[in-house]
């Protein structure tokens, strides 16, 4: 079993949530950020919400992020390796796309 049964009610319920739709009934600017080297979230899926969103959608894509917000080279191994080792750093170009998208929102109100 790959989830302990306590948990298996809290991801199924997951498997109901639609986020683009969540994000169009927002009526503003979403930021997406996301990473090109993530085994989970396709890059697709930012392009998904571009397409719902037109203008109000931001996308940023961080070359070689993986899906636990690290750089990560494309061998798939060593990519999985990653989640399990908390001395990596964070992507650089994270804290910089948070901080451009804390501002946006600051200078929008």
């Amino acid at each position: 079993m790959a989830f302990r049964p306590s948990v298996i009610p809290y991801i199924a319920s997951c498997f109901f949530i639609e986020p683009t739709r969540i994000a169009t009934s927002l009526n503003q600017t979403v930021h997406v950020i996301q990473g090109d080297n993530d085994v989970q979230v396709s890059v697709e899926n930012g392009e998904v919400f571009r397409e719902a969103l037109g203008d109000l959608a931001r996308v940023t894509r961080c070359e070689d992020m993986n899906h636990v917000l690290v750089k990560t080279p494309r061998e798939l191994e060593e990519n999985l390796a990653s989640y399990n080792n908390p001395r990596l750093p964070l992507h650089h170009q994270l804290e910089r796309t948070i901080l451009s998208a804390l501002k946006s929102i600051k200078s929008d109100s």
